[in-house]
């Protein structure tokens, strides 16, 4: 056997090798059509892999035919030409095929079509019972996250049915699908992200514990300190200098801190839904202080995980208020809060 036999024989081998790529490429395919088809990022994926894997498969079987034909090769009988390029095109063929399937499944659906889910009824659960954020005022409900709803309303064209939800009932009834969005001073929370995304924020909040000054008249002592909370806003480790009990509502706690008679003197709480509920009691803001602060809450518009693309489309709209209506909306329902609380711009990144 001579070397151009050698020869041969290796490239013929390496064609046949080369062959494999056929259901690597069928395999390929199906994992493409698998990634478009995950709810959430699959489809990015697969559209961004199938362009790679399109050109390196059709370069292979370019190179499967160019290495299995030499130069010097007996002349192949008539229409045998036509026998070489069927592993380019069905290479080609398969991979563009999952390609364009990839695309095309990453278009918007009807799950994902923001106008058609902004179109119509939505319902949107609200606490409807904080002063200045959401009440009801005979027929209609008011406040600042109700100005909200009604600037993303003037947008959208959407008709709002407002659902009132207790704050330990609100992920629940995001993730059964009873609401379509959470608009009711509900928090950015990692331990939410698994199921939750979130548009926003809107507010930034401070979240501390707060004393009565007519109960308090020294500076406060944690050991002297029995504050009220919610079971979900149970304060941190830290705080256990301070005895906490639990209480079925915000208005049963601020209920108990301004009653003289009552041992709570101190609440860990949200501290514009504590100034609101002491306005509307005809209360002194400044008899509200802050006896340490733990962090700050912010704000958001909550959707079901499964709808990112929604999601971030209500971010932009959150940009566009705050920098049109969020001025004029805090003034007229927030107006001893004294403009605090607007942050710059939201977030995108809280949607994935």
């Amino acid at each position: 056997m001579d070397g151009r036999q050698r020869v041969t024989q290796r490239t013929q081998r390496f064609r046949r090798d080369l062959y494999w790529i056929i259901p690597v490429g069928v395999l390929t395919a199906a994992a493409t059509f698998l990634l478009a088809r995950v709810p959430e990022q699959g489809a990015d994926i697969a559209t961004i892999l199938a362009l790679p894997v399109a050109v390196v498969a059709t370069m292979a079987g370019i190179l499967a035919v160019r290495s299995g034909t030499p130069t010097d090769s007996p002349a192949r009988a008539a229409g045998g030409h036509r026998m070489r390029y069927w592993p380019v095109a069905t290479l080609a063929g398969v991979t563009l095929c999952a390609m364009l399937a990839a695309i095309l499944l990453h278009l918007p659906s009807d799950g994902d079509d923001v106008a058609q889910q902004l179109s119509g009824r939505l319902r949107i659960g609200i606490t409807g019972v904080i002063p200045g954020w959401s009440e009801k005022n005979g027929e209609r409900y008011e406040g600042f996250e109700i100005a909200l709803i009604d600037y993303l309303q003037a947008r959208h064209g959407f008709r709002p049915q407002y659902v009132e939800l207790h704050p330990e009932e609100q992920t629940a009834a995001l993730e059964s699908g009873r609401v379509d969005i959470l608009v009711g001073n509900y928090t950015i929370w990692e331990a939410r992200n698994a199921t939750v995304v979130f548009a926003g924020p809107y507010y930034m909040d401070k979240v501390g514990i707060y004393v009565s000054a007519r109960k308090v008249k020294k500076p406060p002592v944690a050991a002297d300190l029995t504050g009220c909370a919610l079971p979900i806003t149970y304060p941190r480790p830290d705080d256990l200098g301070v005895t906490f009990e639990h209480a079925s509502s915000l208005q049963e706690c601020m209920l108990r801190l301004f009653d003289p008679e009552d041992r709570i003197n101190a609440v860990f709480m949200h501290h514009s839904i504590l100034v609101s509920l002491a306005v509307r009691r005809g209360l002194d803001p400044r008899d509200i202080v802050l006896f340490k602060q733990h962090d700050y809450a912010l704000y958001a518009i909550g959707l079901a995980k499964r709808n990112q693309k929604l999601c971030q489309a209500l971010g932009r709209d959150i940009d566009l208020f705050l920098n049109q209506e969020w001025d004029r909306a805090a003034a007229r329902h927030l107006p001893y809060l004294d403009g605090s609380g607007k942050p710059l711009y939201s977030y995108s990144a809280f949607c994935d």
